[in-house]
């Protein structure tokens, strides 16, 4: 005898085939990267670069593995960003996008008795929309090594103010990162290879309508003690930033004043002044485009007792439009 199932029955097997079928494939799907989309914040890359655009957290990151963190990270800043109140998540974790690339991540074990801080390149503070938002602030493709005093000092004093000036213009746009000379051998590093900049840069360019300002910030990761809280003392130009990291910023906006922008040569400001720290480079140049993040050749004075001016000219504070700063939740 031959027993038939319902047709009923025929369909219900089927319809649970593809819904296991379906699962799996969704199981076993890798996380896959996703492009950032065209906007001023992103530095010129060359065709040998790998950009990987965070949706969650809406930043853009270049990652150096040899050096287990992120040659710099890009992203935009505006009020709303900062005017909601997701708490601050703490999960240190491991990037997902990174393994796609096979390329190593650090971890929380490499910071563990290091001495150093895991210091935000995209501050946590500036993704509060959502818990998921500020949870992808805590990935280590987002973290590099800061010294205590520079983390909780003059960085998130730098962080902070950035926050209060955004109140007042439509956007800003902002790049930061360590300064990371190539090849790695001979870098101080933590754990198992995290390399420990020896300075962190931060430069950002503030938008009203189709009016664009920049500014830019080159601070030691050295000695703690000659570290001063104001972020001031420590202001360059876009373009020094440029010839120190090999990093080509801002290559779609045209600053005034800017070398760069302008096509004419300038040196840019320079660090001068007492209890100087001086970082001196003879590394390979960058490619033509500025995309391999190669450090160029230079020399760097930091100068935390006295200002990052030109000579004769006193550190400039942040922009404001207005005379009253608003007072935002931080």
């Amino acid at each position: 005898m031959v027993h038939r199932f319902p047709d009923s029955l025929k369909h219900l097997c089927c319809l649970l085939s593809l819904c296991l079928l379906t699962a799996c494939s969704e199981a076993a799907e890798p996380v896959r990267p996703q492009k950032p989309p065209q906007s001023l914040e992103l530095p010129l890359t060359g065709p040998q670069d790998t950009v990987i655009y965070n949706s969650a957290g809406r930043y853009s990151f270049l990652y150096a593995p040899a050096h287990r963190q992120a040659r710099w990270v890009a992203y935009k800043l505006t009020r709303s960003d900062i005017s909601a109140g997701a708490e601050r998540s703490d999960n240190f974790r491991t990037d997902p996008l990174l393994a796609a690339f096979g390329w190593p991540s650090a971890s929380n074990a490499d910071y563990t008795n290091s001495g150093y801080d895991r210091g935000h390149l995209l501050p946590s503070a500036d993704r509060t929309a959502s818990a998921e938002e500020n949870r992808a602030t805590f990935l280590f493709s987002n973290i590099a090594p800061q010294l205590p005093r520079l983390n909780r000092g003059v960085w998130k004093n730098l962080e902070e103010e950035l926050r209060r000036v955004c109140a007042d213009f439509d956007t800003l746009y902002i790049v930061t990162g360590g300064v990371l000379p190539a090849p790695a051998a001979g870098m101080p590093a933590i754990g198992r290879g995290v390399t420990v900049p020896p300075l962190f840069f931060k430069a950002i360019v503030l938008r009203s309508g189709d009016s664009f300002q920049a500014r830019a910030y080159v601070i030691p990761n050295g000695d703690e003690s000659s570290l001063v809280p104001d972020f001031r003392h420590y202001e360059v130009t876009v373009d020094s930033v440029r010839r120190l990291t090999g990093i080509r910023l801002f290559p779609n906006v045209a600053l005034e004043g800017d070398p760069a922008s302008s096509g004419k040569p300038g040196a840019g400001k320079v660090f001068s002044g007492a209890n100087k720290d001086t970082v001196s480079r003879a590394v390979s140049p960058a490619d033509s485009t500025g995309g391999s993040g190669k450090v160029v050749a230079d020399t760097v004075t930091a100068s935390p007792g006295g200002a990052a001016a030109a000579p004769g000219q006193a550190p400039q504070p942040l922009p404001h439009k207005k005379s009253e700063r608003r007072k935002l939740k931080r």
